[in-house]
């Protein structure tokens, strides 16, 4: 399957679209997790109760879950990362090489010449001076 320029640079947004957000939702899950196990820690039975504080970094902030959540999203950024990469590497060698199919439709130069002589773009005088400045002195025929 063939993917279209349009179809690529929808995949590109898409791909920035995810390296852009997945930061924010992992901050968000981080910090609700943090501000959750700070909070039921610090007002546990260690900040007050034995006089000594508690473990502020201990089992209520990140549980295995929450890393193993963590992990997954940044290692799913890291895939968009480098897929966003591929793509616009893609997309940069393809408008490289449509730009240089596009010059000429494939066309030599004589051609180009004949065709805008056919056109009237050009006067008999200009065409034949162009024409002898195209093609090597031993190939000259008269017109």
């Amino acid at each position: 399957m063939k993917l279209t320029n349009r179809q690529l640079f929808f995949m590109l947004a898409l791909l920035i679209l995810v390296i852009v957000l997945l930061p924010i939702v992992i901050g968000m899950l981080v910090g609700n997790v943090m501000a959750s196990g700070m909070m039921g820690n610090m007002m546990g039975s260690g900040m007050m109760g034995s006089g000594m504080p508690g473990n502020m970094m201990g089992s209520g902030q990140m549980s295995g879950g929450s890393w193993g959540v963590m992990l997954a999203l940044s290692s799913l950024r890291m895939i968009a990362i480098l897929a966003a990469l591929i793509v616009g590497g893609l997309l940069l060698v393809r408008s490289l090489t449509d730009l240089s199919s596009r010059r000429g439709d494939g066309a030599t130069a004589l051609e180009l010449l004949q065709r805008r002589y056919a056109a009237g773009q050009l006067t008999q005088a200009e065409y034949e001076r162009m024409r002898q400045e195209l093609l090597p002195p031993a190939t000259l025929q008269p017109r």
